[in-house]
């Protein structure tokens, strides 16, 4: 990836960690009885939480005898439309009726969950470990040095002063990716020309999974798990060469840039495995075919 490298992808997740604090006069000071008081605050609402979840029934959360009028939205590759204006009147119904059948299908197989005090207290407290250990890599050395304790932070919670810091962070953060697309966009308008039409409209596969990948003579072949943004199953690169492949099986698709270098057209793509690990995939080929859900 020329443009939309990992190291914007990581940038673009730290656009928006100012949205989840909460400003505290006390978090402008470190104070051991603060921290274990806001611990156990958020802690009790974690336990609440959890024992309201556990009563509540398949009735509260599926109820059969509300009506469900159809779906109100369309979603597909195309973007989102207004259901009753995309769908035809048999359509609509139908998927209508799909969606009193989930709703049956939920309520019979539903499971209340199992009220456990103790293994709640282990998991926010695992998840209070991992808190820390993001804050420790999503926020630069600048901005940690004047935060009095890190473990309130962890909790979201920030002084003032340290939370306007971050909010800038996050909106320079943001003015980053910003300028990444907008010169990739403007690098696309350049070449786009080179580029047929039907690899340009097809050639998107955010979210989808990759099931396999394999060679086929001098063909490179894709299985993909279709998602929403794309019904592509499948990508065959016709006499391919592959000029990247951090290994692909069993990752998410995230972005892809065409890149045009000696007179032919790359495809650079970027995935993700598991939850944080990126990968990157680069291919060029004299040509592409899609295979695509029926």
């Amino acid at each position: 990836m020329r443009y939309f490298t990992k190291e914007i992808y990581t940038i673009s997740q730290k656009m928006h960690l100012f949205l989840r604090l909460h400003v505290t006069k006390p978090a402008e000071i470190f104070s051991e009885d603060y921290f274990k008081r806001s611990y156990e605050d958020e802690l009790n609402k974690h336990i609440k939480k959890d024992k309201d979840l556990s009563e509540l029934t398949a009735d509260d959360l599926y109820p059969l005898d509300k009506e469900i009028k159809g779906p109100a939205y369309i979603i597909n590759k195309g973007g989102v439309f207004s259901a009753k204006e995309y769908l035809s009147p048999e359509e609509f119904e139908k998927e209508r009726q799909k969606m009193i059948e989930e709703r049956k299908r939920d309520h019979d197989s539903y499971v209340s969950s199992i009220y456990d005090e103790e293994k709640i207290k282990d998991d926010f407290y695992r998840g209070y470990l991992q808190s820390l250990k993001r804050i420790r890599e999503d926020y630069p050395y600048f901005i940690l040095k004047d935060v009095a304790d890190i473990r309130v932070l962890a909790l979201n919670y920030i002084s003032q002063a340290n939370y306007a810091k971050i909010k800038n962070y996050c909106l320079e953060c943001k003015n980053r990716v910003k300028q990444a697309d907008e010169d990739y966009i403007n690098y696309f308008n350049k070449i786009n020309n080179k580029v047929p039409d039907y690899i340009v409209k097809n050639y998107g596969f955010h979210d989808s999974e990759v099931i396999s990948s394999y060679w086929d003579g001098r063909d490179f072949l894709i299985k993909l798990n279709a998602d929403t943004y794309s019904d592509c199953t499948g990508i065959r690169y016709i006499n391919a060469e592959i000029l990247e492949n951090e290994g692909i099986d069993d990752c998410t698709w995230l972005y892809n840039e065409f890149i045009f270098v000696d007179g032919e057209i790359e495809y650079h793509s970027m995935l993700l495995k598991g939850i944080d690990e990126l990968r990157y995939f680069t291919i060029r080929a004299d040509n592409i075919e899609f295979s695509f859900n029926e």
